[in-house]
């Protein structure tokens, strides 16, 4: 991404390494919270998966947060490098891989019924819906070279849907962990 001189696919590239984590959290959660009940814990131990979902969406947050600053700075005080033609390749096969992780993810996450699983599938649709923008500002900025803004734009775009993300993930998990009651 740095070596593409494009803001924007690093902001995705960040984006896509926080796949890593919440895939080893889920790796390791599972072990935990398809435990049976027991005597310290009579109701089973489900709250880990909502837990572990909702660490998933933090750290979605966090990510965003930072990946809006650095493109708020880039905004300010552009650099002048342009992004090339290596920089549209990755984000072009970056969307077609991360999709179909999503659509494989997801399926799995409904098929077993795991909360935790779907909200890592959302993350990896995410990953994809990130790429198009940084495609897009890529393919722009090759095509108009005096339209350098675009590429801190679409990472500071990357920064807002990965916020959103983070939400819609969140959102539910947090409910169910100070136990909320349901909707009519």
């Amino acid at each position: 991404c740095l070596w593409a001189n494009s803001m924007a696919l690093f902001a995705d590239g960040v984006h896509s390494l926080t796949d890593l984590a919440s895939d080893l959290a889920l790796l390791i959660g599972v072990r935990y919270w398809t435990q049976p009940s027991d005597r310290k814990h009579p109701y089973g131990h489900g709250r880990i998966e909502t837990m572990i979902a909702w660490c998933v969406g933090f750290g979605l947050a966090a990510t965003g947060a930072g990946l809006g600053y650095r493109a708020v700075a880039a905004l300010a005080e552009p650099s002048g490098a342009k992004p090339g033609g290596l920089a549209l390749t990755v984000a072009l096969v970056s969307i077609v891989a991360k999709e179909a992780l999503y659509q494989w993810t997801v399926r799995v996450g409904r098929r077993i019924r795991s909360s935790a699983l779907v909200a890592n599938a959302w993350h990896h649709r995410s990953d994809a819906l990130s790429s198009v923008p940084a495609a897009a500002a890529v393919g722009g900025a090759i095509l108009f070279p005096g339209w350098s803004v675009l590429d801190p734009a679409a990472a500071l775009l990357v920064c807002v849907m990965v916020l959103h993300a983070a939400w819609r993930i969140m959102a539910p998990a947090t409910r169910e962990l100070v136990d909320a009651t349901p909707s009519e």
